[in-house]
């Protein structure tokens, strides 16, 4: 699974710089987390820093900062398909939702140069940052000035290397790599999804398997950014018929078992009402996605979680 920046754009007037930040490990790490339990993934947060010293690597997960500019929902736009999902930031607003532009804060630093900027989670509840992503724009004359409104907008892919199927075309996407996962909304009126892994198994269609092991089955770790999974004993078909290897003949003219052509990683959505509620109901929903064999035997599986 590849994680990548698109771009970072940065407006005064209009002048526009294009940029590409870095995504930090803890970042990478976040989408690993959420292959079996689903995390908010949202970079709600624009941390802008005009005074501050910071040293940011790529373990990093916070800096200083002198101005917080948010996007709430209503700046947050995904683009779904099978294999990839895009999302952009429009960052304009404080956290209590009012516009940036119009306050006291954001007109103290007219005349300031941006030194660096952070993207960041905030969470409402606990009231804190944590940073997932870095731009130093130091060297690029960056200027806050009046009447020149500054806008940063970002935008991040996420790619999958596997095929995908539903079991409805309302799900479009492999949304466990999705930042806020799936929402139906109708009218004013939004119902939201979650989705966990149910089970890997074998099938010739993704929506049909022939062996599945349900999670509670498995033992699953993660490394950092790596899924490693033990407990799928093999791919063979039990009826299919194949030589023994009790007849001597050499190794490599032995028929090997035949093999079941998919793999599949199936997710079920489990939804809730209301957005504060701990209660998830089974929804119903559920999608697989399903990579072509080509080994037979057991399987030593893992899935890799990196920037591109």
């Amino acid at each position: 699974m590849k994680i990548s920046n698109e771009f970072v754009k940065i407006r005064t007037g209009k002048k526009e710089k294009i940029f590409r930040n870095l995504i930090l490990n803890n970042y990478i790490k976040l989408f690993a987390d959420s292959f079996l339990q689903f995390k908010d993934k949202t970079l709600n947060a624009c941390l802008i820093n005009f005074t501050h010293t910071n040293e940011i690597t790529e373990d990093s997960t916070s800096m200083q900062y002198d101005l917080a500019i948010i996007a709430d929902s209503r700046d947050i736009y995904q683009k779904n398909s099978s294999t990839e999902i895009t999302t952009e930031y429009h960052y304009r607003r404080q956290i209590n939702g009012q516009d940036i532009y119009l306050s006291d804060e954001y007109k103290q630093w007219f005349g300031s140069i941006i030194k660096d900027i952070g993207f960041a989670h905030y969470d409402y509840g606990t009231q804190e940052y944590t940073l997932y992503a870095y731009l130093d724009v130091s060297a690029y004359n960056v200027v806050l000035q009046e009447n020149q409104p500054l806008a940063v907008v970002r935008q991040d892919k996420v790619t999958s290397d596997y095929s995908f199927w539903s079991n409805s075309p309302r799900v479009n996407a492999p949304f466990h790599l999705s930042v806020d996962g799936f929402k139906d909304i109708v009218g004013f009126e939004a119902t939201y999804y979650y989705p966990r892994l149910y089970s890997i198994g074998f099938g010739e269609l993704p929506y049909s398997l022939q062996k599945e092991y349900l999670v509670n089955e498995l033992d699953i770790y993660q490394n950092n950014n790596i899924i490693s999974i033990d407990g799928v004993q093999g791919n063979y078909l039990s009826d299919t018929l194949y030589m023994s290897s009790d007849i001597l003949m050499s190794e490599d003219l032995f028929m090997q078992e035949a093999t079941w052509r998919y793999l599949v990683y199936t997710f079920h959505l489990w939804k809730r009402e209301n957005p504060e509620s701990d209660n998830y109901i089974d929804s119903g929903l559920n999608y697989a996605q399903f990579i072509e064999l080509r080994q037979h035997g057991k399987l030593d599986l893992s899935i890799k979680y990196e920037r591109n």
